[in-house]
């Protein structure tokens, strides 16, 4: 038996996806204070906590969220205060 060629393009994709979520849960599970998001206003919504929550609950590790304001648009990123950040896309606009 054969995969249609669509079901063939999922199974590619999903391989991917399965080797980088085995990836993150080694990465998060090698830092033992856990991880810091930083985010500015609205910008980590919903999809955001959902996807943490599965990275909280597939680790073990604590996960945190941290709110930055306008004083800082790298969202801790330049100072270290966070490991990653969920900012808003520059456009080129001033």
């Amino acid at each position: 038996m054969r995969p249609t060629e669509l079901g063939g393009l999922l199974l590619a994709h999903a391989v991917v996806v399965t080797t980088v979520v085995d990836e993150f849960e080694a990465l998060l599970a090698g830092e033992a204070s856990g991880l810091t998001v930083g985010f500015m206003g609205e910008a980590a919504g919903t999809l955001t906590s959902r996807l943490l929550d599965g990275a909280r609950r597939a680790s073990g590790r604590e996960i945190r969220l941290r709110r930055f304001d306008f004083d800082d648009p790298s969202c801790g990123l330049l100072t270290g205060a966070s490991d990653l950040a969920v900012v808003w896309p520059w456009c080129g606009r001033r």
